[in-house]
């Protein structure tokens, strides 16, 4: 579909054939590739003249908004008319990069899921910057006057680096003050709606700044009181009554004058909160009830929520504890006890321990020991790779790569360029560059001396998962959300060939020793191997019962005793070998890690111990263990000759999401969700 810009007259081509980045019921947001700092907002049936107006309105009277990286609303710029009907049919955006729904930061288990690692100061500055945002868009200054009207966790995005962005904003109330006309907002969602509203036709109401009051306040309460509601406590009547019932009466769980509701079991006490805050919500929710205009303002909120994060006291236990110095001691820390040592903020630090198993009988042993924790990276860690030098280590976070000098720990080289979230980086087998993959459908090359970009390899239209250097260093492959595995030129930056057989996200890919194979493995529970001469199947393995996360090739030693690999690459090994040799380790979400012989299509080991998905598993360099990484904060160290577990370390305090070899097999890295890199010392001892 091709549509142009009503003002500025650019051409722009969507693909509404392709899954939209989202679907309303109004209609659908759109990619557009050629800009990736746009989206489209297609609508069903296109637009109809009252929306036509109201959207113009807004295009022409932005609120007032200071210039971040991160804006406070996805604002529409620009009507889009259909090329070939000639008609309005959406309209432009910015695009909100690396944010989620504020749902994802305040609810401790979705924060776990989400993988997101905080302290309890971050939701506090969270909550006054979404005051804040209300508070920009409720002083416009134009002829124009706009209320949210329907203020949720769904339509507020937030940032790791606490940025808030309200988007859907095509459907707030806009008042045309010259000409007395309102275009209302007629959705809404009753555990935000005020008591006045329950019950009522949301096409019906002119919204007032008082109903955003009290939705505002509802989402500062969750996020200062660990996801509770302020009015879904323990009814303590002959009978319980619904949420919305509860809201219409006024059943403020957390007044200390009432007996008729009383707060859920596991929620904080409000006696915690700074007494700023306890006072802005007893009058929103108690004198608020009857009198709306005593609710607070977004005003009111940001000036209450900046006196009480000077206010905010670190725990001496924990850095990501903080709380109220009224309160005289740690509530997060109480609160564990009580809770059996459940942390919604575990420290960024945890103690270090690494366990022996005595699982199997090898009499192989290994040493383990920490020499370096990296540190410095704003969100968590996607994957990592040592230099072929074994001096450097790089990884990755939100949009950028970091090389740090393994000795100190120091980043000596950042690259940035990418739009969006890089999943996947690796070092080329000589150590002259290093390759990306990103959110942003894109591969980069970037070249290590002097930290310039040499191509950007575009092709995929999805999220690109992983990449892998080729042992002679002149192909990448690349797996992509599109399902595909494509093959690129290194010299020139130019596609060969795209491998399609999976019908699923493809999460990871790698090249056999020799180069003459290529692994992927994919969200359909299947591995996949491909011949790079012919680019034809070679194998299929299915035993995995959910997403294989990582696949990943070493030599069977067993079976060539006179090789060496001391020169070979821990993650794109590269010496000759004998198709029979050649040993394929795999890991999903079924808690696995499977090895497989390459040959004879068989499975010779299926290791389990871990919790939860295993996200990573590798071989040593010279293919007598294996490490794996998983999201139950664990990195588990195999003896490849029996499956015997030999160690279980657990230094992470979220997900771990990457582990790697060195080149010559003495240092493990690994990569997590707490924001860390640790570099191990690896001494295996000769069995």
């Amino acid at each position: 579909m091709k549509v142009r810009s009503h003002n500025s007259g650019k051409i722009f081509t969507i693909d509404i054939n392709k899954k939209p980045h989202f679907t309303g019921g109004e209609g659908a947001i759109y990619e557009i590739p050629t800009y990736p700092e746009l989206f489209a907002k297609i609508y069903k049936g296109g637009c109809d003249q009252n929306h036509i107006d109201k959207l113009s309105l807004m295009i022409n009277n932005p609120p007032i908004s200071s210039k971040r990286k991160h804006p406070y609303f996805a604002w529409p710029k620009d009507l889009l008319l259909d090329v070939d009907t000639r008609k309005i049919v959406g309209f432009l955006m910015p695009r909100i990069h690396n944010a989620v729904r504020i749902f994802e930061y305040y609810n401790t288990d979705a924060r776990k899921h989400r993988l997101m690692h905080i302290s309890y100061k971050f939701l506090v500055q969270v909550a006054q910057n979404l005051a804040i945002a209300v508070e920009k868009l409720h002083k416009n200054k134009s002829n124009v006057a706009y209320v949210v009207g329907d203020i949720n966790e769904s339509n507020i995005l937030v940032s790791i680096d606490m940025s808030v962005s309200i988007v859907d904003t095509d459907s707030i109330q806009v008042t045309d003050l010259l000409n007395n006309k309102i275009y209302r907002c007629t959705v809404g969602r009753i555990e935000y709606t005020p008591p006045e509203l329950q019950g009522r036709k949301f096409s019906e109401i002119d919204r007032t700044i008082e109903h955003d009051s009290f939705s505002l306040a509802i989402l500062i309460f969750l996020l200062l009181m660990e996801g509770n509601h302020p009015f879904a406590g323990v009814h303590n009547g002959s009978s319980d009554i619904s949420l919305a019932e509860r809201m219409r009466q006024g059943l403020y769980a957390f007044d200390p004058r009432t007996s008729e509701i009383s707060p859920p079991r596991l929620a904080p006490p409000i006696e915690m909160l700074h007494p700023k805050l306890q006072e802005l919500f007893m009058r929103c929710f108690i004198n608020g009830h009857t009198t709306p205009s005593e609710r607070p303002t977004a005003f009111e909120w940001n000036q209450a929520l900046h006196e009480a994060l000077k206010n905010l006291t670190v725990c001496n236990e924990n850095e990501n504890h903080y709380y109220w110095t009224h309160y005289s001691k740690c509530i997060w820390c109480e609160l564990r006890k009580q809770r059996e040592g459940r942390d919604p903020f575990p420290s960024d630090q945890p103690k270090t321990i690494v366990k022996s198993s005595s699982r199997g009988h090898s009499k192989q042993t290994s040493g383990l020991s920490i020499v370096q924790t990296i540190i410095g990276y704003k969100s968590a860690i996607n994957d990592l790779d040592f230099s072929p030098c074994g001096k450097f280590i790089a990884g990755c976070d939100s949009t950028s790569i970091k090389i740090h000098r393994i000795s100190d720990g120091v980043p000596v080289c950042t690259f940035k360029g990418h739009t969006d979230w890089v999943r996947s980086v690796a070092f080329s087998p000589d150590g002259q560059l290093i390759a990306s993959g990103s959110d942003d459908h894109t591969i980069k090359l970037w070249r290590v001396s002097g930290g310039s970009l040499v191509h950007t390899l575009e092709g995929h239209t999805d999220w690109v998962r992983s990449v892998a250097f080729s042992p002679d260093g002149q192909l990448i492959a690349s797996g992509s959300d599109d399902h595909t595995i494509k093959l690129w030129r290194v010299s020139g930056g130019s596609l060969v060939h795209t491998l399609e057989g999976h019908t699923d996200w493809v999460r990871s890919v790698a090249f056999s020793p020799d180069g003459q194979l290529i692994a992927s493995g994919s969200r359909d529970k299947t591995v996949r191997l491909w011949r790079v001469s012919s680019r034809q199947p070679f194998a299929c393995f299915e035993k995995h019962r959910g997403s294989v996360n990582s696949v990943y090739f070493s030599i069977n030693r067993s079976l060539s005793k006179t090789r060496s690999l001391a020169s070979t690459s821990a993650r794109k090994p590269s010496v000759d070998c004998s198709l029979s040799e050649v040993l394929l380790a795999t890991c999903g979400d079924d808690q696995t890690v499977k090895v497989w012989q390459v040959y004879t299509k068989n499975m010779i080991h299926d290791l389990e111990g871990h919790k939860n998905w295993v996200n990573m598993a590798v071989f040593s360099p010279d293919g007598r263990f294996i490490a794996s990484a998983s999201d139950d904060n664990t990195i588990m160290i195999w003896c490849v000759q029996n499956g015997s577990r030999l160690h279980t370390v657990r230094a992470h305090s979220d997900a771990v999401n990457a582990v790697v070899f060195s080149r010559n097999g003495q240092l493990i890295a690994s990569a997590s969700e707490d924001r860390t890199i640790k570099v191990w010392q690896f001494q295996p001892q000769n069995p």
